[in-house]
């Protein structure tokens, strides 16, 4: 929305940006800005998005997310006769 209504006058929209999106109608005068998936933080793209739909990014093959920080963390090998008590997600 690039302007309000009024009494007298409709609202204005115009469409968002090239890394922007509004995934809902709403009365916010700003598209949301599109995730950065950063491949330094072991990230990578799952889906673009588009100006209704916000980007994913999942981690990147050997990662897991790890909820508590919101961050990817390197998986780790089970020595020879351990296994994993948890999978990572």
């Amino acid at each position: 929305m690039t302007k309000r209504c009024i009494f007298s006058v409709d609202t204005v929209c115009s469409p968002c940006g090239p890394n922007e999106y509004m995934s809902v109608w709403n009365d916010d005068l700003k598209c949301a800005l599109h995730m950065v998936c950063d491949a330094g933080k072991a990230l990578q793209v799952l889906h673009n998005g588009n100006s209704t739909y916000p980007r994913e990014c999942v981690c990147i093959d050997g990662h897991h997310f790890y909820s508590n920080e919101e961050i990817c963390m390197e998986n780790t090998n089970c020595p020879p006769g351990f296994g994993v008590q948890t999978p990572a997600e």
